[in-house]
Formats: structure tokens, C-alpha cells, sequence
């Protein structure tokens, strides 16, 4: 009976571990999915609060089940965090910018821009310099 017991306490912390260690696997692959959607592909940032958000329920969720935080889950709770902090930076630069050129027409703008550069706008739209005949 006593036996019997042992065997079935191993089993549950078998299962608990396993689906502790699924947590942190799923952690990582969402912590990863984050700094991915963040950086490289820029277009899809707005994901990012998604996969963050994924990555640091798992992580917590890993610790929980019994798994102490380190290894896979930790390493997505990191990436998760900075992926968030980076998708504030960007988020924060885009309102920054909309609010400082939304007074401006686009032809104001095109002058700030040539004027900062130093280019000449017809050099800009033709790739030659000024006076330069096109081919």
C-alpha cells in the first residue's frame, strides 16, 4: 500500500514537472516570438504586447507548477520584458513624432528634410545633381 502510494506521488510530480517544463517551453517561444515581432520584423510591432504578455503568464505559470524560474522560463520572462520596453520606446517615439509634424504640411516637411541633409530637391527626386541632364 505504502509502495503504492510512492508510485502515484512520483507520478503526479511527473506530470506536474512535465507541464511545468511545457510552460517554460511555450515562455521561451513567446518571449522569442516578442523581440522577433519587435525588431526584425517591424512591420508586426503592434503583436508584440501579445507575445509579452504570453511569455510572462508562462513564466509565471512555470513557477508556480513547481519549476523554479530559471533556465527556458526565465530566459522568456527576459525577453518578454525587454521585447515591452522596446515596444513602449517605439510606441512613445511614434507619438513623439506624429505630434511634432502633425501641424506640418507634407511640403514643409520635404523642406525641413532637404534643408537638414543639404540636398537639393531636385538632386533628391532624380539622384543626379542639380543641373546634371538625365540620360
Amino acid at each position: 500500500m505504502d509502495q503504492n502510494q510512492n508510485y502515484q506521488s512520483e507520478v503526479q510530480t511527473e506530470k506536474v514537472n512535465d507541464r511545468a517544463r511545457v510552460y517554460a517551453i511555450v515562455a521561451l517561444v513567446s518571449g522569442i516570438l516578442a523581440i522577433l515581432t519587435v525588431t526584425v520584423l517591424c512591420c508586426f510591432y503592434y503583436i508584440t504586447p501579445v507575445f509579452g504578455a504570453v511569455a510572462i503568464a508562462f513564466s509565471i505559470l512555470s513557477a508556480k507548477k513547481g519549476f523554479r524560474m530559471r533556465g527556458m522560463a526565465l530566459a522568456g520572462l527576459i525577453l518578454a520584458i525587454v521585447a515591452l520596453l522596446l515596444f513602449a520606446l517605439l510606441l512613445l517615439g511614434e507619438i513623439i513624432l506624429n505630434t511634432a509634424f502633425s501641424g506640418l504640411t507634407d511640403a514643409e516637411i520635404e523642406a525641413m528634410i532637404y534643408e537638414y541633409f543639404g540636398i537639393n530637391p531636385e538632386e533628391f527626386e532624380s539622384g543626379l545633381p542639380a543641373g546634371t541632364l538625365q540620360p
